[in-house]
């Protein structure tokens, strides 16, 4: 009775959540479309927690079994949707025809239950080959989840290219989501093989897999409710995934722009821009995106982000020397958004937190005054 119900505010959660993807007009109906399908899913297996006191429908188990194979490809066509701005294309319709192998083999249960031979739980199990359905079911999910973090990570790569602040648009809810659904199958197999190992029944073994889903879809619906992206379809500025193409700029152009960008960064300290991107400043420079990128590259052997991050954390030294500036008001000042991304940032390059740099600061200043009035 207590999993029913841990059940069914699961499914209430999840549908609530696809309702709200499906009825949003953000100008982002194709991904949350796709979205939406995979919540479904995950929901359809929620809902055979409501089999369990009613043994006639057993039977409907198998049915929910073929579309749990949707669930790789709807999220690996998410993400490449979100990093690539890619849609489904008819040649990807291969993806599914591990859905239809696995509809084939458990064909005997339909046939069975259409035939009025309602089977019991165990016996209707009998009917699907179980190793080879689910050993199937957990290569594909592990390769598509495989291949959907490999997209995000090229994607997180190539922000740093382009912007300052890459804080909102990392795809960690995103990340989070696919590396859940791999822990999932995990956990699936090891609560099948110590259910085998114990002579446990598969029942036991497809309790915890609800009570775990359910904490899944929990996290998978709050995190999506915090996404802006998905609420308001503000933009994910999306990027090209592969490194850029050299575009053949000259050498002696290259120099010219070089010292046209560290001279424009000094005079007019661009880099307090909390807005700041790769696009905003190759406009300002009035040179291209690539080349700019190319000379931070190939020149500066940095990253857009690096190269704004340097400058923002030099600047954010001498304000430091300050101790009437607060700390805060100094992340806010250089052009960070919040605390957090000033003090990683500070620490990546100087090994020390903004607080600790300052301590060292007055303490050699102290130290330097102290030798002078011995003089």
């Amino acid at each position: 009775m207590l999993l029913t119900t841990i059940a069914s505010a699961g499914v209430a959660i999840g549908l609530l959540l696809v309702f709200l993807l499906l009825t949003l007009k953000n100008g982002r109906q194709y991904g949350n479309r796709l979205l939406a399908g995979f919540v479904l899913v995950v929901c359809l297996s929620l809902a055979t927690t409501f089999l369990q006191d009613q043994p006639q429908l057993y039977w409907l188990y198998a049915l929910h079994i073929p579309w749990l194979f949707t669930l790789g490809p709807l999220l690996f066509w998410y993400v490449r949707w979100i990093t690539c701005d890619d849609k489904i294309q008819p040649s990807w319709l291969w993806h599914f025809l591990p859905l239809l192998l696995a509809a084939a083999n458990c064909f005997p249960v339909y046939f069975s239950a259409l035939s009025g031979q309602m089977l019991s739980g165990h016996n209707a199990m009998l009917f699907i080959p179980e190793p080879r359905i689910f050993n199937l079911l957990y290569l594909q999910i592990l390769v598509y989840g495989m291949l959907s973090t490999r997209l995000i990570n090229q994607y997180r790569k190539s922000l740093k290219n382009r912007f300052c602040d890459i804080q909102h648009i990392q795809l960690r809810w995103l990340n989070a989501l696919t590396l859940g659904l791999m822990a999932l199958l995990v956990l699936d197999a090891v609560l099948g093989s110590w259910a085998q190992w114990m002579g446990a029944g598969w029942l036991m073994m497809h309790n915890s897999m609800i009570t775990a889903l359910v904490v899944y879809v929990i996290c998978m619906a709050y995190g999506a409710l915090k996404q802006p992206i998905l609420l308001h379809g503000e933009p994910i500025n999306k990027t090209d995934v592969t490194k850029y193409q050299k575009s053949g700029l000259r050498e002696d152009s290259a120099r010219y722009y070089l010292q046209k960008l560290q001279k424009t960064m000094q005079d007019e300290q661009l880099y307090l821009d909390s807005e700041l991107t790769l696009k905003s400043l190759a406009g300002k420079l009035k040179m291209s995106e690539h080349h700019l990128s190319q000379i931070l590259n190939d020149h500066l052997g940095m990253t857009f982000y690096d190269y704004i991050n340097q400058h923002r954390i030099e600047h954010a030294k001498s304000l430091l020397a300050d101790p009437e500036i607060a700390v805060t008001d100094i992340c806010f000042a250089v052009g960070y958004n919040n605390k957090v991304t000033f003090y990683n940032a500070f620490k990546k390059r100087t090994r020390l937190t903004p607080s600790a740099w300052r301590k060292q600061l007055v303490s050699s200043q102290s130290h330097e005054s102290h030798l002078k009035s011995m003089k």
